[in-house]
């Protein structure tokens, strides 16, 4: 893309509007993330062919994934929440379109950043009291045994439950010998 060989050019540019600038691929937004490395404040309508099939804020999310210094998108602020939620789900959707080989790391240059940052979404290795991290690292197995005479042929229940933070609730954070229960 013609932006591409504008990286490093305007190392002091923190403020851009481009409505209108014609931006048709991902690969223009990471060459003006290159170009502008303290972008703050980014105007990008929807006029651009890139964002006019995507809704809104599907747009946004994608947006502040790929601009890591942006905290100002479209007249409204970039919280830390909202970029940290946008990230996790830009390296998911990352990772199935190179799983599904359509497309390569290099269309994808944050990728690898991103996933040091939040965890790979194909593995679980962050731990139960981690906070961040992947989905499957925030979920609590949890098993059913009946002890019931009059049920013992009852098979045990396993399901997995989202943790929304291990200091509101009544768990311990560190890992049980048993996470069964009996009932």
């Amino acid at each position: 893309p013609g932006l591409a060989r504008l990286a490093g050019r305007f190392p002091t540019l923190d403020a851009f509007a481009c409505s209108g600038c014609g931006f048709e691929e991902w690969a223009s937004v990471d060459a003006l993330n290159a170009a502008c490395p303290l972008l703050k404040r980014l105007r990008f309508g929807r006029d651009n062919a890139l964002t006019a099939s995507l809704g809104a804020s599907e747009a946004r999310a994608l947006l502040v994934a790929r601009l890591p210094t942006v905290v100002h998108l479209n007249g409204a602020s970039v919280s830390r929440k909202e970029r940290a939620e946008a990230e996790k789900r830009y390296v998911r959707v990352a990772v199935a379109q190179i799983s599904a080989d359509r497309a390569t790391p290099a269309d994808h240059p944050r990728l690898e950043e991103l996933k040091t940052l939040h965890g790979d979404p194909t593995t679980a290795r962050a731990t139960l009291g981690e906070k961040g991290g992947n989905l499957a690292a925030q979920l609590l197995e949890l098993t059913l045994r009946c002890v019931a005479a009059e049920h013992c042929a009852k098979a045990p229940l396993t399901r997995k439950f989202p943790v929304a933070h291990p200091s509101r609730h009544y768990l311990s954070t560190s890992p049980p010998r048993d996470a069964s229960l009996i009932f």
